[in-house]
């Protein structure tokens, strides 16, 4: 790497680093590209104390353009925050279709609920503008017709694997009807293998294909119910050995209100409360897997005229809701555990939903070339009108001289983005070929 600074040096130098300053670094050397996207530098990167968390906010609307904000450092809304491309969309080329399924080791996962089958996935780095294009699952409403999915997104840290798990029952009329529903299929997709595979399911619960999925300790939860017993309990994945597990919830909690979802709150697995009620009691488990830690934080009093609904979350302890004031207008608040008060945030000129999740800087998907649309690559014009011939155009120059023009109250982009409905399944198996627009060779041959 150098005549004069040890290796072991540079190492822990770059390690400390920003991870969007390390991908321009790939191109000092050969051998600075082949460190920067190794596994083991990536996860020692991962490790690094000075990493930093970013606040990601999306708009999910109709328009085909809905702005992605990444705040630095979580320093919302005190700065403004870069608006980023993300070229996952869904089948009707916008965004009203993408759901977040859930994140991990800043990697978060999308999906497309146009249909309502969530059969179209993307993983997504903000931070280093890398996107893995999922190959479509096993099963799809063309093999096995009509169902209803739930899934989660995590990390197996004994392979050092990413993994999508979906779980796919039947229908839903067995469960609107109260009969008892056969268990789910269960299939995993794996970023190291590229591909999904199917996995034993002894699944006795149910889930809402609404609810999300916490992941945490290793493990994805969703907030489940039985067919025939009252009370909601929690469903786990392990991740790693891929075996199914319950949590059971008091009925002092059930008692005390009633819960929409799970989430990870401080490093506590939570319990997401309905905000139906003027009362929303704040339920996580003090010990992991203890039935009997459960213990009521706090409870938010609601003095809102206007109906809420619960976003995230944040890393500083406040609370992120999102509530509609007038048509086309959201409005996202905090809530202070401390002062025990709401702050008003910020409004948008939107209608549909926000989304907003924490995420860790990191490197992870730089070392990925399967399915990958590069280091925030677009395609080419030929792209909107239909062709398949795309090319992947440098991320800086298209910063440069990426124009915005406003056309129909709505703003369009002069031209870069990804159909993917132009990709064949037939060839490449649901996964987006590699170009690299992130290439090297000039810098390796001053070497």
């Amino acid at each position: 790497m150098s005549d004069n600074i040890p290796e072991d040096v540079i190492v822990s130098i770059l390690s400390k680093l920003p991870a969007k300053s390390l991908m321009r670094f790939r191109c000092v050397s050969r051998s600075w590209d082949r460190l920067i996207t190794s596994s083991a530098f990536i996860n020692r990167h991962l490790s690094s104390t000075n990493r930093t968390n970013n606040l990601l906010l999306f708009i999910v609307s109709e328009c085909i353009f809905d702005p992605y904000f990444l705040y630095p450092g979580e320093h919302f809304p005190e700065i403004c925050g870069e608006e980023l491309y993300c070229p996952f969309r869904s089948r009707e080329t916008s965004s009203f279709g993408v759901k977040k399924v859930g994140s991990c080791r800043g990697v978060i996962c999308l999906c497309d609920d146009t249909e309502g089958y969530f059969d179209r996935f993307t993983l997504w780095n903000p931070s280093i503008r890398r996107t893995v294009f999922v190959p479509e699952p096993t099963i799809t409403f063309r093999s096995h017709g009509r169902h209803i999915t739930s899934q989660g997104f995590g990390y197996d840290s004994s392979s050092n694997d990413y993994k999508l798990v979906r779980l796919v029952y039947s229908s839903s009329i067995d469960i609107d009807y109260g009969k008892e529903p056969l268990p789910p299929l269960v299939e995993v997709y794996s970023l190291k293998s590229g591909s999904w595979r199917m996995v034993p399911s002894d699944v006795k619960l149910n889930l809402d294909r609404n609810k999300g999925c916490a992941f945490m300790n290793g493990a994805c939860h969703w907030l489940a119910h039985s067919w025939d017993l009252p009370g909601d309990r929690i469903l786990s994945f392990d991740m790693s050995s891929e075996v199914f597990g319950e949590i059971l919830i008091p009925d002092c909690v059930h008692s005390s209100g009633s819960f929409t979802d799970v989430a990870d709150f401080g490093g506590y697995l939570t319990l997401v409360p309905s905000v139906l009620g003027n009362q929303l009691p704040i339920w996580v488990m003090k010990q992991y897997g203890n039935v009997e830690s459960w213990t009521k934080l706090f409870t938010i009093n609601v003095e809102i005229d206007s109906e809420i609904d619960f976003l995230a979350f944040r890393k500083n302890g406040e609370i992120l809701f999102e509530t509609i004031l007038e048509l086309y207008q959201l409005q996202l608040l905090s809530y202070d555990p401390n002062r025990e008060e709401f702050l008003d945030y910020c409004s948008f000129p939107a209608e549909g939903s926000l989304y907003v999740e924490s995420l860790e800087e990191t490197l992870v998907l730089a070392d990925e070339e399967n399915g990958v649309w590069d280091v925030d690559a677009y395609v080419s014009d030929a792209s909107m009108d239909g062709s398949s011939n795309s090319s992947i155009v440098d991320a800086e120059e298209r910063e440069n001289n990426e124009v915005l023009t406003m056309e129909d109250d709505s703003y369009t982009r002069e031209a870069h983005i990804v159909m993917m409905d132009d990709v064949s399944d037939k060839d490449t198996n649901g996964v987006v070929p590699m170009e690299h627009s992130f290439t090297c060779e000039d810098a390796a041959q001053e070497e």
